[in-house]
């Protein structure tokens, strides 16, 4: 037996077929997905999932192969019983698993288990292998998720740049660029983040660097993408970026703390990019245990392909 696995994002799609213990056969990327509450974002959806089974198609009849037996599609951006922006008067609102369902249906009526998650649900099924448990992830964003022994649910975060993801590598990136711009301006403590930042976005002055970023030249994983050199000064006693880094640790011990209280003492296991910097799974248990948390942190060590896996198997959900 084969199992489909889509891991739909914001800059591609990441579509994969695996045996029963995991083993990849065939893999391939399609195009990005609009964040589901945006206007098209339902017919962008129908294209790529339309997209995905064509290829598969293809795929599985050079192979000689028989088609799935399940499929689990991981989408960036949304939300458990959420489906998108209200409908527009005379439109008809699909929620959002039953369009992916209804159109892998045209093209393998014969699968049955088509499950539809919000990504973070992958990252925790991938951190906790589907047992009781809290995943914080940080990567470009932040989002907290777990699941109790009963399967009560609660997410924290999810809410996007514009309205949250205080504590994740483009919030880490952005303090970078606004503590640089302080410190050009002298209103605020010297960092070396001035230079490095000069340096890496290769200006010669503030103004250039604003420039490059309003313009839309520095896209914002460009920006998540400076959490590396933020660690990396803060390792050389930079105090401004250690700041940086001390705030980002309190924004997702927070989350931690919430998901703790509204689901009970659970183990908390950490996700994502910026939990490679040195220590900030440290600065993140010590503030837990500062906030009267002894539960156990466990670091990041999985990818979330391995949790959409699990779902598609049947193992968890």
């Amino acid at each position: 037996m084969i199992y489909l696995c889509v891991d739909g994002g914001q800059t591609k799609t990441a579509v994969s077929l695996l045996t029963e213990d995991g083993r990849p056969v065939e893999s391939w990327k399609e195009g990005p997905l609009t964040t589901p509450s945006k206007p098209g974002a339902a017919d962008d959806l129908r294209a790529v999932v339309r997209r995905a089974c064509e290829e598969l198609g293809r795929r599985l009849a050079r192979r000689s192969a028989e088609s799935p037996e399940a499929a689990c599609f991981s989408l960036s951006g949304y939300l458990e019983r959420a489906d998108g922006a209200p409908p527009t008067a005379g439109e008809v609102r699909v929620p959002v698993p039953a369009l992916v369902g209804e159109t892998v249906a045209e093209f393998f009526p014969g699968m049955d288990r088509v499950h539809t998650i919000p990504d973070y649900v992958g990252n925790w099924a991938a951190a906790t292998g589907g047992e009781p448990g809290i995943m914080v992830l940080s990567g470009g964003g932040t989002v907290a998720y777990g699941r109790d022994a009963s399967g009560n649910s609660l997410r924290v975060g999810g809410w996007g740049h514009l309205l949250g993801d205080e504590g994740s590598g483009y919030w880490i990136g952005l303090e970078a660029i606004r503590a640089a711009l302080r410190s050009w301006a002298d209103t605020a403590p010297k960092t070396e983040l001035e230079e490095a930042l000069m340096t890496e976005f290769r200006v010669e002055e503030d103004r250039q660097l604003i420039e490059k970023v309003y313009s839309g030249d520095v896209p914002d994983a460009e920006i998540a993408g400076l959490v590396p050199l933020v660690g990396s000064l803060a390792e050389r006693g930079d105090e401004v970026a250690a700041g940086i880094l001390d705030a980002a640790a309190a924004h997702l011990a927070g989350m931690g703390a919430a998901m703790i209280e509204g689901l009970g003492e659970l183990p908390v296991h950490l996700s994502g990019g910026v939990f490679r910097v040195a220590s900030m799974e440290e600065r993140f248990r010590r503030l837990l245990r500062e906030a009267g948390y002894e539960t156990q942190v466990f670091p990041r060590s999985v990818e979330p392909s391995e949790g959409i896996f699990l779902i598609a198997k049947g193992g968890i959900l």
